[in-house]
C-alpha cells in the first residue's frame, strides 16, 4: 500500500499508466521528485544507482549477513550431514527486525 501511496501522490503515476510506464520514466521521475522533496537529504540529485542501492539494500543485508557467518542457516542433520537452510519465518523476523520503522 506504501508502493502505490508513492506511486500516485509523489511520481503521479496511477494504477492505468502503470501497465505502460517503463522502468526508465519511473527512475527519472523519482530523480524529478528528489529536487522537491529531498527523498535522500545526502545528495542534491540522485544518480541511477543510487536507486538501485536503495532497493537492493535488503538483499544486500542478507548476503553480507551470510557471508559474516552472522545468520545461524547451517544445520547438522543425522544421516544427512550438514544442512544449509533459510526458514521463512527466520527471514521475516530479519525483516523486521532491521527494516520495520
Amino acid at each position: 500500500m506504501d508502493m502505490k501511496k508513492f506511486y500516485q501522490t509523489a511520481l503521479h503515476i496511477d494504477d492505468k499508466e502503470l501497465d505502460n510506464t517503463t522502468w526508465h520514466e519511473v527512475k527519472m521521475k523519482i530523480r524529478e521528485v528528489q529536487s522537491e522533496q529531498h527523498m535522500c537529504i545526502d545528495k542534491e540529485q540522485l544518480t541511477e544507482l543510487d536507486i538501485y542501492h536503495r532497493i537492493l539494500r535488503f538483499k544486500n543485508y542478507m548476503v553480507a549477513l551470510m557471508n559474516k557467518n552472522l545468520l545461524p542457516v547451517k544445520f547438522h542433520l543425522p544421516l544427512v550431514g550438514e544442512v544449509t537452510t533459510l526458514s521463512r519465518g527466520l527471514l521475516f523476523n530479519i525483516h523486521v527486525i532491521l527494516f520495520s520503522k
